[in-house]
Order: structure tokens, then C-alpha cells, then sequence
């Protein structure tokens, strides 16, 4: 068996899929392979990404101009035409994932600041269901791996058969699943450290 040279690490910004994300990040600084981080925008499960990024009383998308201007159109069709008109709308996905993609990068770097110089890290926002997309994704950019959190936001699995449950179903390559007790076990190593 070849030594994995790509991992995908999904991540919904939850404590859960941070411990993922930091397993995925451990292992490809011991064996040297590069990291995907990959984040899917999905509207019927959706993320409040502006909540995510204040840091204190003050939004950090400031680094953006057209980040708050897309986001506060896709407020006002939202309030305007209800959910799924203004989902539908253009600025709904540009607003959403130009959001993301600063939201991502404020994820990394505040989580994981310490592996952003030592490796190879890209990262991958796209829009839809994050079950398919993460299969995807992984097909596309040929990796060998995903390490993914069992749980996400809500911590619990959802009563549809959970995400991480579809990728490890359908997914090209090996999936490590990191369940909730291996990441309270983690959190605890990186408290200590």
C-alpha cells in the first residue's frame, strides 16, 4: 500500500471538524503529503459565516470590501423574496462563498497557525450538499485519503444517515473517521501542549 500524498479535510467549522482537521494536518507533517482543506457551502443546512469570522465586536471581512457589500445584498433578497428566491439569486452563492473562503483562511489560521509554514495546504470552497461534494472533491483532485470528524455542527448525526457516513459509502479512496471520544482525547493533547 502507497503512503498517502494528498488528504482531503472537510471541515463545517464545528469543534468536531476541527479535531479532523488537525488529524489530517498531524498526519501529513509525519509522512510529508499535502493537505486539501475543503469546506461546502450548502443552503439547506446553512452557516451564519459572519458570526464565525467576529473576532471580539468586529467583523475581520473588512479584508474583502465586496465580501459585506455581496453579503448584505443576499440579506436584503433573502428579507425581500423569502428563502428560496433568495437562495436562488445570484448573489446568494457569490455572496456565501466568497464569505466562506475568508472565514476558511480565519479558520486555519487561528487553529492551526503552527502547520500554515511547514506544509502544503490548499484550500477548496464549492456550493452544494457537502456529502457529494466531499466525494467529489476527492475524486477531482485525485486525493488518497480523507480524515474527516464523525460528527459536525450540530454534533450529532443527522437522522438521514450522516455525512460522514455517504463519504465513507462512496468516497474513492480510504476515510479515517475521527468519532467524538478519539476527539475529546485530542482536545486534551492540545490543551496540554
Amino acid at each position: 500500500m502507497k503512503q498517502p500524498a494528498k488528504i482531503l479535510a472537510p471541515t463545517d467549522f464545528s469543534s468536531f471538524s476541527r479535531i479532523g482537521v488537525c488529524y489530517a494536518l498531524t498526519l501529513a507533517k509525519a509522512i510529508g503529503a499535502d493537505v486539501l482543506v475543503y469546506h461546502s457551502v450548502d443552503f439547506e443546512d446553512p452557516i451564519d459565516y459572519e458570526d464565525l469570522m467576529k473576532v471580539g465586536n468586529e467583523t475581520s471581512a473588512s479584508e474583502d470590501g465586496n465580501v459585506s457589500v455581496l453579503l448584505r445584498r443576499f440579506k436584503t433578497a433573502f428579507d425581500h423574496y423569502g428563502e428560496a428566491r433568495a437562495t436562488r439569486s445570484y448573489y446568494a452563492p457569490v455572496a456565501s462563498v466568497k464569505v466562506a473562503k475568508v472565514a476558511l483562511a480565519q479558520f486555519l489560521q487561528r487553529n492551526f497557525s503552527e502547520f500554515l509554514s511547514g506544509l502544503n495546504i490548499s484550500q477548496l470552497i464549492e456550493l452544494g450538499r457537502a456529502q457529494q461534494k466531499i466525494v467529489e472533491a476527492a475524486k477531482k483532485h485525485s486525493a488518497d485519503l480523507i480524515v474527516m470528524s464523525t460528527h459536525g455542527r450540530s454534533g450529532l448525526a443527522h437522522v438521514r444517515g450522516s455525512v460522514t457516513e455517504h463519504v465513507i459509502r462512496n468516497a474513492p479512496c480510504p476515510v479515517v473517521a475521527i468519532g467524538p471520544k478519539s476527539a475529546e482525547k485530542m482536545q486534551a493533547r492540545l490543551a496540554a501542549a
